[in-house]
Order: structure tokens, then C-alpha cells, then sequence
């Protein structure tokens, strides 16, 4: 949730894919000027991970307990998968959250979403249609991320025993 209050979205995606420490993506206005002090007393077992390029970079500053697993989710191709979900949901902003086998996404939005009308205002198409698009938006979320269950972020990784050819409990 953001420190200004919720007017957006959050989506809770299950991963296959286990993270055995805590990496989030929040907007960098949050880690400059007079939030820094209070945000990273928040986050006291992170450090700021420098990833990213351009664009992202400016937006985005990534914080992990663990730099190694933050490269490996945040690899070049993930980054461009996020700057697309930012545009594709028109959010003014994303926080992503990777911890266990969850992925916690919160979209920030400078309207309200889902919102087809207002009592004073009569419901047109317009109105409604701008509704179906937040909602195909959303949908676009496992498609863009590339949240899938055999490959990328989602897919789930044999554990040692099981490459080097020996029997494991699953215990998932």
C-alpha cells in the first residue's frame, strides 16, 4: 500500500517459484528527499539494489535483503515487462513485492479505478467502456509479466536432488 493512501489496485499473483528473501520495486520519489528517513526505516534489512537503465531507473529503485536473488528476478527482460505493465495499466506507478512463492503488485492510479459513473453524472458508453478496458488491463497482467506456471518467473525449478537424478520429497 502506498504512504498516500489507496486509489489503485493490488494484485496477488501465487508463484511456483520459491524466494527465499524479500525484493520490492517501489517508486524512487519514495527513497529521495524527506521520505528516504522515513522509508528506510521500513526497510532496514534491504539495500538498494542498482538495476535498470534510463527510464527505469528514474522511476523505479529496487531494495532487497539479498542482492544476488534481485538480479535474478530483475533481469533486463523482467524490467521491460514491468515499464510495459506500467503503461498497459496506465498506473502512475507499480510496487512489486517478491517474498515465499507470492508477487504482490500495487498499481497506483490518479482516478479512481472501476469507478463507471457518480451519482450526479448519468452512465454512458463511454463510461462503461473505460470500465472493460481497466478490467482487459488487469487481465493483461499474467500476460505481460509472463507469470507462467513452465517458464520465467513462474516456473517452478527442480531442486538439486531432483537434477542430479536422486529421489525428493516435495513438500510444496
Amino acid at each position: 500500500m502506498s504512504l498516500f493512501g489507496l486509489r489503485g489496485v493490488v494484485i496477488r499473483v501465487k508463484l511456483n517459484k520459491s524466494f527465499k528473501h524479500h525484493t520490492v520495486l517501489i517508486p524512487s520519489f519514495l527513497t529521495h528527499g524527506f521520505m528516504k528517513r522515513t522509508f528506510h526505516q521500513k526497510f532496514v534489512a534491504h539495500e538498494e539494489i542498482g538495476l535498470g537503465y534510463g527510464a527505469f531507473r528514474k522511476k523505479y529503485t529496487i531494495l532487497s535483503t539479498n542482492p544476488v536473488e534481485a538480479h535474478y528476478i530483475y533481469d533486463p527482460a523482467v524490467i521491460e515487462r514491468i515499464l510495459r505493465l506500467g503503461e498497459a495499466l496506465e498506473a502512475r506507478w507499480l510496487e512489486i513485492s517478491f517474498k515465499d512463492r507470492e508477487c504482490v503488485i500495487y498499481a497506483q492510479y490518479a482516478t479512481n479505478f472501476f469507478e463507471i459513473g457518480h451519482l450526479l453524472q448519468p452512465v454512458n458508453i463511454l463510461t462503461v467502456e473505460r470500465s472493460l478496458a481497466q478490467m482487459q488491463s488487469l487481465q493483461s497482467v499474467l500476460d505481460i509479466l509472463e507469470l507462467n506456471p513452465l517458464a520465467g518467473l513462474g516456473a517452478r525449478v527442480p531442486d538439486r536432488g531432483r537434477r542430479m537424478g536422486h529421489a525428493v520429497k516435495d513438500n510444496s
